[in-house]
């Protein structure tokens, strides 16, 4: 039986791309691909072009007061809290941020932000304590998963009475 796909090993990553169009991809890193977009703020009218980010999603304000208020957001991710009558209550966002010209003494790195869409906390995470959040909700996953069954379990019981 032939495969209609080459050999990975054979291709570039833009034929192997190609080969398989279908499936959705992640964002590449080739030297092509990290070629920096610029974007032009205006500080106080005049335009001064900042580099961007890839992970930016675009900046609704163009105008600031100072470079120090120019700010990059990544994507969010939402996790809201299903209600019984199909609404959701307030959960946790999470994105990538950062200030490039924070003030003296701040952090200019990315960072990633993590919202409680209720109170408005919030906690500035490096990569390390993002994974350590990431391995906290999925043990909390894996319980709130137990709960549902032990629950599907004496829904089982009550329902068969």
């Amino acid at each position: 039986m032939s495969s209609t796909v080459p050999n990975p090993a054979a291709l570039s990553s833009a034929k192997l791309r190609a080969a398989l169009a279908g499936i959705p991809q992640q964002p590449t890193t080739e030297a092509v691909d990290r070629q920096p977009r610029r974007v032009t703020f205006f500080v106080r009218g005049v335009p001064v072009a900042i580099d961007e980010p890839e992970w930016c999603t675009g900046h609704e304000d163009l105008h600031v007061s100072n470079l120090s208020d120019v700010v990059h957001f990544g994507a969010s991710v939402e996790l809201p809290v299903p209600q019984p009558d199909g609404t959701a209550m307030p959960g946790m966002e999470v994105y990538i941020a950062q200030w490039p010209f924070a003030e003296p003494g701040s952090n200019n790195k990315p960072y990633m932000d993590v919202v409680d869409d209720e109170t408005g906390e919030r906690a500035a995470l490096d990569s390390v304590a993002g994974l350590a959040h990431a391995d906290r909700i999925r043990a909390y996953a894996d319980e709130v998963e137990r709960k549902a069954r032990q629950l599907a379990a004496y829904e089982a019981v009550e329902g068969a009475r």
